[in-house]
């Protein structure tokens, strides 16, 4: 019994198969889709990851606590003292849980416009260098450090 050989396939219907051109748009707009969605994540990641006392810190007033903008960078380890003329900061350490975190003495020195001269100063301290001291316009500041206590540090408003 012989069988019947099959039709030869017929070529592809050009008029069916969608144009090379919609599929090269089709890729593009995935492609687009994509990194939109990419770049939106990445900007609420970032607004998640700032804290809010950073990007809406204000400028120091004319109050009569020249440190009065500074209480709201931190819950603990920040003290007004001196009738508003003195700030206290005690930093944490290894052994010192207790105290503000270096995000919040960074945001401190943010409100009070440090210089970066003197933030690296403060930084570079080490504990053998003892108690450290610096000034920029308005204010003088003194401090220590010690990886198992942290940074602790007082600043003056300048008379």
């Amino acid at each position: 019994m012989t069988y019947p050989t099959p039709p030869p396939p017929f070529p592809p219907d050009p008029a069916l198969a969608p144009p090379r051109r919609r599929r090269i748009w089709r890729y593009l707009a995935v492609a687009a889709a994509l990194a939109l969605a990419i770049a939106g994540t990445a900007a609420i990641t970032w607004r998640l990851a700032t804290p809010a006392r950073l990007k809406s810190a204000p400028a120091p007033s004319r109050a009569p606590e020249p440190f009065a903008a500074a209480a709201h960078c931190a819950d603990t380890g920040l003290t007004i003292a001196d009738a508003g003329q003195t700030l206290l900061l005690d930093g944490t350490g290894e052994e010192d849980f207790t105290g503000m975190r270096s995000s919040d003495l960074s945001c401190v020195l943010e409100v009070l416009r440090t210089p970066q001269a003197v933030r690296e100063h403060m930084w570079d301290t080490r504990a053998l260098d003892g108690r450290q001291e610096d000034s920029w316009p308005g204010f003088t500041a003194s401090w220590s450090y010690h990886p198992d206590d942290g940074m602790d540090m007082v600043i003056r408003a300048a008379a």
